[in-house]
């Protein structure tokens, strides 16, 4: 700063973020049954806005303020601006029987402004079931056994990590023989799509010797499709570097056991 004089700045950002949520609930046990629904709507929408500007060559240090500064560095100097918003619907119906018999069933509807006008939304449904074993009649001899209960679950959930614009074709400003212009900067992709990914599981999970052999032990399959990735362009497309594309799939499936053993 003393060849220029002195140099301040001034940067400002600001983030409004604005959430709608809306639940309504119902539950009813008749006897030995018991349903829990629920169902709601939600909304979230983001507006950001920032500007920076950098000023030199001050007189001296008594105007601590950029209105004193005798050169503005435009290079230096913009503002910008981004939003995004998602709106989601849910509901879930949840039934026990005796609380032995549990089934959950879930579904939910995402629409974001990141993908493209043909695919804002994404619809992912989810159950689970569980049995709790133990609480069976032909159990309750078996002292051994604490806790025994089975589980199985199936469902979809979508993944929107990208930017805010990926989807549409960005410009910028540029010099044309003297005059104000734009050009194109980033190409967008206005067939970008929710990423899903597919997962099931069944698991027992285990109490014993008067809990102190607990854990448990299962089987999942998870299948991701429809990946979103950054295709990088070769340089003969400059000045677009790349873009974002659904490709590809990611498979995972294996064992998970989890033992707790209190040894003393």
């Amino acid at each position: 700063g003393r060849n220029s004089f002195g140099t301040a700045s001034d940067n400002r950002n600001m983030n409004t973020v604005l959430v709608f949520d809306n639940i309504l609930t119902y539950n009813t046990n008749i006897k030995k049954h018991g349903i829990d629904v629920m169902a709601g709507s939600s909304y979230t929408k983001s507006d950001y806005t920032n500007s920076w500007i950098n000023g030199s060559h001050f007189r001296d240090d008594k105007i601590q303020t950029l209105n004193a500064a005798n050169k503005i560095s435009w290079d230096g100097t913009g503002t910008g601006a981004s939003q995004w918003a998602i709106s989601s619907y849910f509901a879930r119906v949840s039934y026990n029987y005796d609380s032995k018999y549990m089934l959950t069933m879930n579904m939910r509807a995402d629409g974001s402004s990141k993908f493209g006008s043909h695919n804002k939304y994404g619809f992912f449904p989810s159950g689970a079931f569980a049995w709790k074993i133990d609480q069976e009649p032909f159990m309750k001899d078996i002292e051994e056994v604490n806790e025994l209960k089975l589980r199985l679950s199936a469902g979809v959930t979508g993944t929107q990590n990208i930017g805010n614009y990926n989807n549409k074709d960005l410009y910028g400003p540029n010099d044309f023989l003297g005059k104000p212009g734009i050009i194109p900067t980033t190409l967008g992709n206005n067939d970008l799509r929710w990423e899903r990914t597919k997962q099931f599981d069944i698991a027992v999970d285990y109490a014993l010797l008067d809990y102190r052999l607990s854990g448990s032990i299962g089987w999942y399959y998870k299948n991701t499709n429809d990946l979103l990735w950054y295709i990088d362009f070769p340089t003969s497309l400059q000045p677009f570097s790349g873009m974002y594309k659904n490709v590809g799939r990611v498979q995972n499936k294996g064992f998970e056991w989890i033992v707790d053993a209190k040894i003393f």
